[in-house]
């Protein structure tokens, strides 16, 4: 195996001051009188061509500032062609794809994802030179989210983030931050750019608060407690749902809300064949947690107190928890209904 350039160049670079050093120390005992020939050892200076050693030296040094420009040179290549790549790939207005997606959209069927198979080769195709994977995820029957991802070396992951956020920030300089994860909305979806080395863009759908949450027609299905869980599961369709344990749950996925990551994870449970209680989970930053509160007294009327905790609504009661932890993003979980008790 060959090996690298950079360990022959400091290999070079660290021997010959050594040779030097030991020309230096005995020329420096011959000036004091001493005769090498009463060495025990017999060095011979002239074995060792040290005129030879410094001009290696030196053309070690040049070929490794050489190379060390030759390298800023590529990164500053691949960082603008990352900034190109961002600029084709995303659209003028916050949060929008660029012309690359032609008709793809999110919420389309995978059905009409299927038919937009040349599109998605031209998007992969501007994405591979530069190591990044594109995945359109429409396992639940819907297309749901789009993922860029870095494929390549830690160093390219972490150029890759650098320059999508400094783009991104140009072209939108509106963002929420949210556990680490920089995130610009936009009319129906957001883009959320994280990590470094693994440096990942997802685009996923989101609304506002009020298209969220509401008594009828929202991404929380409000309308459907008491309802038949047959006839949620046929509200859904396109999207295929959870229905694994349908006698007692069904779970499916929903546009995310506002500035955060992720989707919304719903849940029904399921009682007699009726739905009793919804949840939906998201992770959102502060200040479209307020703008919810906001929303479901618009909804369902002023909060009241029940157990030290504030409850919209009457008839069917609406309320919001907290869960997570300190190393990943806090989930809100709204609770429309009663949970039932295990059985």
């Amino acid at each position: 195996m060959a090996l690298p350039k950079s360990t022959i160049v400091m290999a070079v670079l660290t021997c010959v001051p050594f040779g030097i050093a030991v020309r230096d120390h005995f020329s420096e005992k011959e000036g004091r009188g001493y005769d090498s020939g009463d060495e025990d050892d017999d060095f011979d200076e002239a074995d060792i061509d040290l005129e030879s050693l410094e001009r290696e030296s030196k053309a070690a040094r040049d070929e490794y500032e050489a190379e060390r420009r030759r390298e800023q040179e590529r990164v500053a290549e691949r960082k603008a062609g990352l900034a190109d790549l961002a600029n084709l790939l995303f659209g003028n207005e916050p949060a929008s794809l660029g012309r690359p997606f032609g008709a793809i959209k999110l919420g389309m069927t995978d059905a009409e994802l299927d038919k937009q198979e040349d599109t998605v080769v031209v998007v992969r195709a501007f994405a591979d030179p530069y190591d990044i994977g594109v995945t359109f995820h429409a396992d639940s029957g819907v297309l749901d989210g789009i993922t860029l991802e870095s494929n390549g070396s830690t160093e390219s992951g972490e150029q890759l983030c650098e320059v999508l956020g400094e783009t991104l920030d140009t072209r939108w300089p509106e963002h929420a931050r949210v556990r680490g994860t920089t995130v610009w909305v936009g009319k129906g979806q957001r883009v959320e750019l994280s990590g470094s080395y693994d440096c990942k863009v997802e685009i996923h759908q989101a609304v506002a608060p009020a298209a969220w949450i509401a008594k009828s027609g929202s991404v929380v299905p409000v309308a459907m407690i008491g309802k038949p869980h047959a006839e949620l599961v046929k509200s859904l369709s396109p999207q295929r749902v959870d229905l694994s344990d349908a006698e007692y749950s069904i779970s499916w996925k929903g546009p995310g809300l506002g500035a955060g990551t992720g989707a919304t994870a719903l849940d029904a449970f399921i009682r007699n064949g009726k739905v009793v209680a919804i949840t939906a989970a998201v992770n959102i930053d502060d200040t479209t947690f307020a703008a919810l509160e906001r929303q479901l007294e618009a909804a369902f009327g002023p909060a009241k107190e029940r157990d030290g905790e504030p409850v919209w609504g009457s008839k069917v009661p609406v309320t919001i928890t907290v869960a997570g932890d300190y190393d990943g993003p806090a989930t809100h979980v709204v609770t429309v209904g009663t949970i039932p008790s295990e059985e």
